[in-house]
């Protein structure tokens, strides 16, 4: 090819073009790159690097270190320099790409794109403004891969070593990078040098070398830093740490068979969507690429075993949002290679409609990434720490839960000094604090330590509701901003806490806020709604808990919480929009279907509960308390059977298997099996030896065959536990009267309308026996208190005209019987009536 666009013979044009591409990457990291601490690792991170510490697993030994270096620079305040290293560690990530495709191909314009498009990829970007590991990880895949492709086309063994050393010491910063093992096998295999035992030892020996730097967790978790996750000062604590034991139940295996499908899809999503628009373009020139070189078996197998154990790694190892990790660096370095490969060809063909082309793509990357990328004005968690911190009286201790809250305190505390006297407790017992540390609110014997700790200050806050952890104490608790404080707060009340709060960027649109800001932004809006509930305001509490639901219109959570608000305030139909927007954002969480189909029953939505409880049930199968709730709907459409199979499921795995039985037992007498239901209300008794309703249902299917002395005996039972149940002396009282004993029949049913003088069964009970007797002008009194709790009580007129009738009252009972007929116009008794009426005389 000849040309501008030709192959280079010299490259003299090659400094200047990797220059131009560093410095404009770096130009665009440095413009949005964040000054202060973010939300997500920042904060950890920061001071990790700051006092030599171990963060989260595996601990990352060689970015504390060179956090730490980076804190000498001179440039901002401390977290600015370590933001600054993501930024530089990318840069170079980015100029290795390039030194390795100009090595390959000789070719600028390939080696600039592929500079270019790494550094402001969609995720890429958003590592690289914050302090994250991300981004060594991607310097250390870029690194690896120059080493390697020098070993592969120089056969030179002292790039293999270095690659060797490179591979160990990375994996000290990121293991997931032992995923890259099955490609690195297939592009070395068959080399001679491997087969060499000699050099595959120094090899190894390297490897082991790199490794040595985790000699770093034990030294420094020794000495108390002020971040020491699990504390790994032993051989056993750092196995536990690096291999990150703590995490692995958190993986995609134990998620159902609908969250693997759903991150695949995420996956596909984000690997596809890097560069706005023009990512379509990427992905067809890249398309182009693999198909340029599918002749290159080993090329081709390699590449698919690093994306393959890439994508493994990131689809079952992992349940963390992929939108805030660097997982997928492996699968992009992977597809700029091929988008490079493509470009390539491409230009043979139609070299100006090429480099048009992958310019595009680079200015549709930029211009769709910027704004969701610049952090430069995002101090949200920096406020918000300060704010959680600033109200708090002296020597306070603060119970903080979660990476938004516990991160950012740290920071402030370690690395700036803001309020040093608080005392700051970790509600997982993860992170050890120096004389702070808090392992668990319960020991080994399951007795609650916060009573402890709490007893060693005059007050105590919260960053969460400890309502499990403080049992019957958690009633004592009073909201104060976003906090809630256990103890004495007679010196700040909630109203002077708010007016102290300063959350800038909380509704500031040019902020733009991803998962874990939308969290903080819709919390602070959530508390404020709770605080005008508590003030009476509910058309702030509204306007608050709408502002929460569009802050965190992305987070599942905070709009379940919002649907919680709703849903005790009665408003249905607007807590059934956000649990169905909560759904949708995590289809794989079983609660959010399982609260959807409680509402849709609460609304008389039968079927869609049915729906909402089957997909909670779909999701976890030996969830009992979803069978039980899939049975009870089904139950209300008269999908009897069923609702028998879904209550027989429940009872595999109910802790409180009574309430089962006894909801089991009604199916079974609604489908006609008597002896079923008696035996299941039996079990039922027998579980829960003092629960009324088994033994009041139990009398009911004893009433109902007949057996009125077996009924009376259950009713009796049932009374001993509960002798103001106006239900049960209700039930005794029909079944004394249908077994002829009128006089204890009128006795329960007047304990039953004493109890509650406004209950209708037991008035109009009394009225139909008294009239039963004859004993008209008692029975009168009774219909007319029946119906002044219900006028729309189409019985009672019609009884109230029968007696009128036997009294030979003509005029009432055409009364009665015409208010009956409007409330019941059609029927047997309508037409018996209207026979009657017309015999009366007018």
């Amino acid at each position: 090819m000849t040309g501008v666009y030709a192959v280079s013979d010299n490259d003299r044009l090659a400094p200047l073009a990797l220059f131009l591409a560093c410095s404009l990457s770096f130009a665009v990291l440095l413009s949005t790159l964040s000054t202060s601490v973010h939300t997500g690792d920042s904060g950890e991170l920061l001071v990790s690097a700051w006092s030599l510490g171990i963060p989260h697993n595996p601990g990352y030994p060689v970015y504390s270190l060179l956090g730490r270096l980076a804190e000498f620079l001179g440039l901002g305040n401390a977290a600015f320099r370590v933001n600054l290293l993501s930024a530089l560690c990318t840069v170079l990530a980015s100029a290795f790409l390039f030194i390795t495709v100009y090595h390959l191909l000789r070719h600028l314009v390939a080696a600039t794109m592929a500079a270019l498009l790494l550094s402001i990829s969609a995720t890429v970007w958003w590592q690289a403004t914050d302090a994250e590991v991300y981004t060594l990880y991607l310097l250390s895949l870029s690194v690896l891969g120059y080493t390697l492709t020098r070993f592969l086309t120089g056969n030179d063994v002292r790039w293999l070593y270095c690659a060797s050393f490179i591979f160990g010491l990375s994996l000290g910063n990121h293991v997931s990078l032992v995923m890259m093992v099955p490609a690195i096998v297939c592009l070395l295999w068959g080399n001679k040098n491997i087969r060499d035992a000699k050099i595959a030892f120094v090899a190894l020996a390297l490897i082991i070398l790199g490794l040595s730097c985790y000699i770093y967790l034990p030294i420094r978790a020794s000495t108390s830093p002020s971040i020491n996750w699990s504390h790994p000062d032993t051989l056993a604590g750092v196995i536990y740490h690096v291999g990150a034991a703590e995490h692995r139940g958190k993986a995609m295996f134990t998620e159902g068979y609908q969250a693997p499908l759903d991150r695949f899809a995420s996956i596909a999503q984000l690997l596809t969507t890097q560069y706005g628009p023009a990512s379509a373009i990427f992905i067809a020139i890249a398309l182009w690429g693999l198909w340029s070189i599918r002749r290159k078996r080993r090329l081709v197998a390699a590449a698919a075993l690093a994306v393959g154990f890439n994508v493994i790694y990131i689809q079952f190892a992992n349940v963390v949002p992929l939108q805030a990790t660097g997982f997928g660096y492996p699968s992009y370095l992977a597809l700029v290679l091929l988008f490079v490969a493509g470009l390539v060809r491409f230009m043979q063909k139609l070299p100006h409609l090429a480099v048009t082309m992958s310019f595009l793509v680079v200015l549709s990357g930029i211009f769709t990434n910027y704004h969701a990328n610049d952090r430069s004005e995002d101090l949200l968690e920096y406020q918000y720490a300060r704010n959680l911190l600033s109200p708090l009286p002296h020597h306070a201790a603060l119970f903080a839960k979660g990476d938004n809250q516990i991160f950012g305190l740290l920071y402030l505390q370690s690395v700036e000094g803001v309020r040093p006297d608080v005392s700051l407790y970790d509600a997982y017992g993860e992170i050890a604090v120096p004389l702070k540390s808090f392992a668990g609110f319960r020991t080994a014997g399951g007795l609650p330590r916060i009573e402890e700790v709490c007893r060693s200050f005059r007050t105590c806050f919260f960053g969460f509701a400890p309502d499990d952890e403080l049992g019957a104490r958690a009633k004592e608790l009073t909201p104060v901003g976003v906090l809630q404080v256990l103890g004495d707060s007679s010196w700040l009340s909630d109203a002077v806490c708010w007016a102290l709060y300063s959350l800038d960027g909380v509704d500031d649109e040019r902020i733009f806020k991803r998962i874990l800001s939308q969290e903080i932004a819709a919390s602070y809006h959530f508390h404020l709604a709770k605080h005008y509930l508590e003030c009476g305001d509910k058309g702030r509490w509204r306007e608050e808990l709408l502002e929460s639901s569009r802050a965190g219109r992305q987070v599942d959570f905070i709009r379940a919480q919002v649907g919680d608000q709703y849903a005790e305030a009665g408003m249905i139909d607007d807590a059934i929009r956000e649990f169905a927007a909560a759904r949708r954002l995590d289809p794989s969480d079983a609660d959010y279907s399982n609260q959807l189909g409680v509402l849709f029953r609460r609304s008389g939505q039968n079927e869609k509960a049915i729906e909402a409880f089957s997909a909670a049930l779909a999701a976890k199968p030996r969830e009992s308390v979803y069978a039980y709730n899939l049975g009870n709907a089904l139950s209300a459409v008269g999908r009897i059977d069923q609702a028998i199979l879904n209550y027989k499921l429940a009872l595999k795995s109910a802790s409180n298997p009574a309430e089962v039985l006894n909801n089991l037992g009604q199916a079974y007498r609604r489908k006609g099996d008597s002896e079923q239901a008696i035996e299941a209300f039996r079990k039922a008794i027998r579980a829960k030896p003092d629960y009324l309703a088994p033994r009041l249902n139990l009398g009911v299917t004893f009433a109902a065959m007949g057996q009125y002395e077996r009924a009376i005996a259950e009713y009796k039972a049932a009374l001993a536990i509960d002798p103001n149940s106006k239900e049960l002396h209700n039930n005794l009282g029909t079944a004394y009267k249908r077994s002829g004993e009128i006089s204890r029949a009128i006795e329960q049913f007047r304990k039953a309308a004493k109890i509650d003088p406004n209950f209708l069964a037991a008035r109009v009970n009394l009225g139909s026996t008294f009239a039963q007797m004859r004993r008209y002008e008692l029975a009168i009194p009774q219909y007319e208190a029946a119906l002044r709790i219900d006028p729309n009580y189409a019985s009672a007129y019609f009884d109230l005209g029968a007696i009128y009738l036997q009294k030979r009252e003509i005029g009432p009972c055409k009364k009665m019987w015409r208010k009956f007929l409007k409330l019941e116009p059609s029927g047997p008794r309508a037409r018996r009536v209207r026979e009657v009426l017309s015999t009366l005389p007018p």
